[in-house]
């Protein structure tokens, strides 16, 4: 109750009477806290930690599918439908979110498809993760930093993983 300091100053009313700096106590009707959920969160937002894939090591055909997670430093919310873009050949499809909110870990899915063919799948591009008029949040409401490694690099899918699609006859 004794929160609100002077630090030198003064507060008066306009006929010179001295300001009551009294505040109500924690919890209790009129005071800050009361009625109010607040809270600070100065850590960073949620980050991908990870990207990799639960599908064996082999070639893929049109219509088998392939499952992949999705690893954030700490637990996030999903909202929507999060997607994210693979490097399928000549046209690149998108492997669609299936579950984890709540949790740190995402699983995303996606069917081959006819046309399919690489020799080694990797997702799009470092923002390969997209939202898809969706958010992917913590908690606490900090949006979720959704760059995730370079194709080809030491952390990439394609790096990690042999996948290959092959649809041709």
């Amino acid at each position: 109750s004794s929160a609100l300091e002077l630090n030198g100053g003064t507060i008066r009313n306009a006929s010179g009477t001295a300001a009551e700096l009294n505040l109500p106590t924690r919890g209790t009707l009129g005071s800050l806290s009361h009625g109010h959920n607040l809270s600070i969160d100065t850590r960073a937002p949620p980050s991908v930690a990870s990207l990799a894939s639960l599908t064996s090591n082999g070639t893929y055909k049109t219509g088998e599918i392939l499952n992949f997670s999705v690893n954030f430093s700490r637990a996030v919310l999903v909202t929507g439908t999060p997607r994210l873009k693979l490097e399928t050949g000549s046209t690149d499809r998108h492997a669609t979110y299936v579950s984890g909110s709540g949790t740190d870990n995402l699983s995303f899915s996606y069917t081959v498809q006819s046309g399919d063919n690489s020799t080694d799948l990797d997702y799009h591009s470092t923002s390969a993760l997209e939202l898809n008029g969706g958010t992917l949040k913590d908690p606490a409401g900090n949006y979720a930093n959704l760059t995730i490694a370079t194709p080809g690099s030491a952390k990439s899918l394609g790096y990690n993983k042999d996948l290959v699609l092959d649809t041709s006859p």
